[in-house]
């Protein structure tokens, strides 16, 4: 069973970048929201993601009207995903890192940079709590009054 598990996983990471299934992403209750109190904050918001299909991410934006919330997108690799985004969290020198992967919690360690873990997204909290991660949070809002309360 764990072979046809990783078959079918494999399969899933190959196709989910498709246009078909791009199509059916939404923009979660609530997110556009806690952008605009981040944005208010001063927060300077940049989106780092690791796709193996780049050329998609500029039109999944649009078309979800997120893509003017970011000063910059910045698209890794996906087999480079933690090294890539380490490397430009110290570039950017990034406050904090709000993510849901854990790429995202590795890149964090990596770069030193205090990271924001989100349930809403690929993983569970079991799930980033058995990669280490000590306090995931339901969704960004949660992880921002986080953020808000220790800066």
């Amino acid at each position: 069973k764990p072979a046809l598990a990783r078959c079918v996983a494999e399969e899933w990471r190959r196709m989910i970048e498709e246009p078909l299934w791009l199509g059916m992403d939404s923009v979660l209750p609530g997110a556009e929201e806690v952008l605009r109190a981040m944005r208010q904050a001063g927060a300077d918001l940049w989106l780092l993601t690791a796709r193996n299909r780049e050329e998609w991410v500029p039109q999944q934006l649009a078309r979800l009207h997120l893509l003017s919330w970011f000063r910059e997108v910045k698209v890794v690799a996906a087999q480079e995903a933690v090294t890539a985004k380490a490397m430009l969290l110290r570039k950017i020198s990034a406050a904090a890192f709000f993510g849901d992967t854990e790429s995202d919690y590795n890149a964090s360690l990596a770069a030193d940079i205090k990271f924001y873990a989100v349930t809403s997204g690929q993983r569970s909290a079991s799930f980033h709590r058995r990669n280490g991660v000590q306090n995931p949070y339901i969704n960004l809002a949660d992880a921002w009054f986080a953020f808000t309360k220790t800066n």
